[in-house]
């Protein structure tokens, strides 16, 4: 078993999980499209390392103790592929591809609105 390929393969499809979450979450189609594209893909690519290679080690035929090992590895590996992909999100983002993303609502960046706070405060005559 190739440990450092599924290790691999683990992060990406997170990756691709969270980042197709996110998008779907936005107001930009073509940005989810891709998102799906990706995420299906390498979801496909899993399911036939899983079948082919993990299934003992899956359901216990290769001992308690590897089933175990296996399910550790796989929660790490998909914890850390989540992270990666939001932490990404969070510098890309902007304008429709942002989470909440919507035609209808104007955002503004927190550096501009606190810019208007400011200016706001500044012209306040109490």
């Amino acid at each position: 078993m190739d440990w450092l390929l599924w290790a691999l393969i683990l992060v990406v499809q997170n990756f691709a999980f969270t980042f197709v979450s996110r998008a779907r979450n936005s107001g930009h189609l073509v940005r989810h499209m891709q998102a799906a594209i990706f995420s299906n893909g390498v979801w496909f690519a899993s399911q036939i390392l899983i079948f082919s290679k993990l299934y003992d080690y899956i359901t216990g035929k290769a001992g308690l103790q590897m089933a175990i090992f296996t399910g550790v590895f796989y929660t790490v590996f998909t914890v850390l592929g989540s992270i990666v992909a939001h932490y990404w999100a969070l510098k890309t983002e902007k304008g429709k591809s942002a989470v909440g993303a919507n035609k209808k609502y104007a955002q503004i960046p927190v550096e501009d609105w606190e810019f208007v706070r400011e200016f706001v405060r500044a012209r306040e005559v109490f």
